[in-house]
């Protein structure tokens, strides 16, 4: 089951990157959240896209880093 937008609960947690948003925050040091687009298609069943434009993880691995800022290994793979 995928994470869908709790946007209410997000509000009182990690702000977002501003820098990050204009392509200019590069450093997983950073105290704020980096915006990612999902694939929700991996997150429910599989994706069989070869040049897939979306993130690959779960959706614990994405509520994770969405309420701690924290990114796993798998994240920080799929980033680069």
């Amino acid at each position: 089951m995928a994470f869908y937008g709790k946007e209410q609960v997000l509000k009182n947690t990690i702000p977002k990157c501003q820098a990050f948003e204009k392509g200019k925050c590069a450093t997983w040091d950073c105290k704020q959240i980096h915006t990612f687009k999902y694939c929700y298609n991996y997150q429910n069943t599989k994706c069989d896209k070869v040049d897939c434009p979306f993130l690959h993880c779960t959706s614990v691995e994405q509520y994770t880093y969405l309420m701690t800022g924290e990114a796993n290994e798998q994240l920080k793979r799929e980033v680069g």
